[in-house]
């Protein structure tokens, strides 16, 4: 994925009262600011669908989200990209065309009335010959003219030229969309009626409420997302409605997932008991790892022969055990387990002091380091992989997310083979104490990095396999052994299970 594009533009203030002043603002800059601001001057605009009961019952809301979805993946990739992008989502649904720049419907635009705000001839025009009519710039004017449009609401319009001017002073910023002033009153009404539209009409409704919230708040950030939703979601998909596309988002949110937590290993649906099963990467210089956990382990000996501070309760050692013992085969689960079991050793020696600084800690020490060291030296894309995780914020899971994970380990466990299996069984309450329990330091309690790596790119992974076999119409999961397994909580299904699991992921790396 291509990344996200320039910097903030901060520029002289200019002062948006109007619509003149407006578009003369607007012809000044380039087109991908263009249709940057005409997206956030839009998405001010829809909570006022919220004035028609029929607003999403009738796909007038569906719509209006995918229009504004594509203007915003248009308005933050690349500009290179933006060609692709509107040929992608075709010309009806482009950045440019996204929302009716007819200055005949200007007038009748209202965020107050929903028929005439966004219908489909407003919303999207399909037709050539007023697409070579449409810009961004009228675009913008066109969501301010639905504000002007009732007279009554002059306080909702004043605020909408200030949230403008703001905008024309940081170009290409995603703050909150009104920065200076809370959502006016009418605005927010009309919203809170829009959003219990989208809850009644199903969960298929969930990732517009969070998007939409998060971006009204500024909070939004992950623009890669967006894009690849505008991007791999097809025409077929936005035809068939709201709950086929609110599906494919959830098959595209666990492949971002997977990507994100990536792993050196393979999982896959084992053809003989339709579980899941973890095949590890092949390792590519055995002698240096033979010798590497040779000395792991006369190192570990050494230390817990001694009176160095080390029990055989350790978490260290418990960790180190299992990877001499039985990961011998697996690279990528020797670099991740060599990794946190260095780290914690390094805090307790050098920073907390709750081990004595022997010579046989400082070996121990050592030889993870080296261990973990020479893994990624013989296996680049374990490196690249601890570089991505090194630079990667895990955020606080909230107390629901934890409770989920505790009731997820069952169905987990059942669903996996061996390794699988049993690394659930351990990680899973290893992920859920880190994440309880403050650290020493007094900093806020934090999932396990590589614990919730190994869970979320796992499950990410699963639910993938899963969606791909159901999408070919394959039966799994239909042994008496899988069937009486509980699932969690309202989940109704194994799928619902594992895009559940996705969704606390996305949450933990502060993706949603």
């Amino acid at each position: 994925m291509v990344g996200i594009c320039g910097a903030v533009k901060v520029v002289e203030r200019v002062e948006i009262t109007d619509q003149d002043s407006a578009k003369a603002w607007l012809d000044t800059q380039d087109h991908q600011t263009q249709v940057w601001f005409a997206t956030r001057s839009a998405l001010r605009a829809l909570p006022g669908l919220g004035g028609w009961d029929g607003a999403t019952s009738s796909g007038l809301a569906f719509a209006a989200c995918r229009a504004m979805l594509i203007s915003a993946a248009a308005a933050t990739c690349p500009a290179a990209e933006m060609e692709g992008l509107e040929a992608a989502a075709l010309s009806a649904f482009s950045a440019r065309s996204a929302f009716s720049a007819d200055s005949a419907d200007s007038a009748a635009l209202s965020a107050f009335s929903a028929r005439s705000a966004f219908s489909a001839r407003s919303a999207f025009s399909a037709d050539s010959a007023d697409s070579a009519a449409l810009s961004a710039d009228s675009a913008a004017l066109s969501a301010y003219s639905a504000l002007s449009a009732d007279s009554a609401d002059s306080a909702a319009l004043s605020a909408a030229w200030s949230a403008a001017t703001t905008d024309a002073g940081a170009i290409k910023a995603w703050g909150k969309l009104w920065p200076s002033d809370p959502q006016p009153e009418t605005l927010e009404k009309a919203w809170e009626t829009l959003r219990a539209q989208w809850k009644a009409d199903g969960p298929h409704w969930s990732f517009w409420l969070k998007w939409y919230e998060a971006v009204l708040k500024g909070e939004w950030n992950n623009w890669d997302l967006i894009f690849r939703i505008a991007t791999e979601v097809s025409e077929e998909d936005w035809d068939a409605g709201s709950a086929r596309v609110a599906e494919r988002i959830k098959e595209i949110e666990a492949e971002f997932l997977s990507r994100k937590t990536k792993l050196q290993e393979t999982i896959e649906l084992s053809p003989e008991t339709g579980l899941f099963r973890l095949v590890p990467a092949d390792v590519q210089n055995p002698a240096l790892t033979s010798a590497l956990l040779s000395r792991v382990k006369d190192c570990l000996d050494d230390a817990l022969s001694g009176n160095n501070g080390l029990t055989s309760t350790s978490r260290e050692v418990k960790t180190l055990k299992r990877t001499i013992e039985k990961y011998g085969n697996d690279p990528q689960r020797m670099e991740l387990d060599f990794t946190s079991a260095s780290i914690s050793l390094r805090r307790q020696i050098h920073e907390t002091g709750e081990l004595a600084t022997s010579e046989d800690n400082l070996a121990l020490l050592e030889a993870t380091e080296e261990g973990a060291r020479g893994i990624r030296a013989n296996h680049l894309e374990i490196a690249e992989n601890r570089n991505r995780l090194a630079q990667q914020a895990l955020s606080e899971m909230p107390r629901e997310d934890l409770e989920f994970l505790e009731e997820a380990q069952d169905v987990l466990v059942a669903l996996s083979e061996e390794q699988m299996a049993e690394d659930f069984e351990r990680d899973i309450p290893q992920l859920i104490n880190d994440a309880t329990n403050p650290l020493p330091s007094g900093a806020p309690p934090l999932p396990g990095a590589d614990e919730a790596t190994r869970i979320f790119h796992r499950t990410s992974k699963m639910a993938t396999l899963y969606s791909d076999a159901v999408n070919r119409g394959a039966t799994i999961f239909d042994s008496p052994a899988i069937k009486s397994i509980r699932l969690v909580g309202v989940c109704g299904s194994v799928g619902a299970v594992f895009y559940k699991m996705v969704e606390i992921g996305l949450r933990a790396l502060g993706v949603l």
